[in-house]
């Protein structure tokens, strides 16, 4: 299975990471990333804040986050002001994903079965790990890999899994 990509935040936008903070006195801001498409920051590239597009001026990286220069964005009370605020991209401009690759969005919703036919649960939440995601089902996780994860069927609405013995409540783990 492959990485979950990008949150929705409506149907016409994606969230990309959220202000965290101002960067010097000419407007930069600082974002925490919620991509794994770094050339959202890319110079050019539409980035929305509190509904108002700007266009990246420049972008230079510091341990994980984008210190982003925005067209329009010139001082640092306004840089300020944006803190803790979602930055989005519009929804047209998602790039096209591999085979195995799904945006968190479309999964969130999707009813999870196991190979055996029982309803797990919808799934809550993606939760970004190191290793890989996981598919959170309640109080349930799931790792977004093969061995787990049989079959994403965006159209039907489900996700089929075939778990462990004792992986999900209710089930005791066989004796060793």
């Amino acid at each position: 299975m492959g990485p979950v990509l990008a949150l929705r935040v409506s149907e016409d936008l994606i969230r990309i990471g959220r202000v965290v903070g101002a960067f010097g006195l000419d407007g930069r801001v600082k974002i925490e990333p919620e991509t794994d498409f770094v050339e959202r920051f890319a110079k050019g590239a539409p980035i929305i804040i509190r509904g108002r597009e700007y266009r990246v001026q420049s972008t230079s990286w510091h341990k994980g986050q984008a210190r982003v220069k925005l067209e329009g964005l010139d001082t640092v009370e306004e840089a300020e002001a944006l803190q803790w605020e979602a930055a989005s991209v519009p929804a047209s401009r998602r790039p096209k994903l591999l085979r195995d690759e799904f945006y968190a969005a479309d999964l969130i919703g999707l009813m999870v079965v196991t190979t055996a036919g029982r309803e797990v649960g919808k799934v809550t939440n993606i939760l970004p790990m190191p290793a890989q995601d996981l598919l959170q089902i309640g109080d349930i996780l799931i790792p977004m890999v093969k061995q787990f994860v049989k079959k994403v069927d965006l159209e039907a609405g489900q996700i089929l899994i075939e778990p462990l013995d004792g992986m999900l409540p209710g089930e005791d783990a066989e004796e060793a």
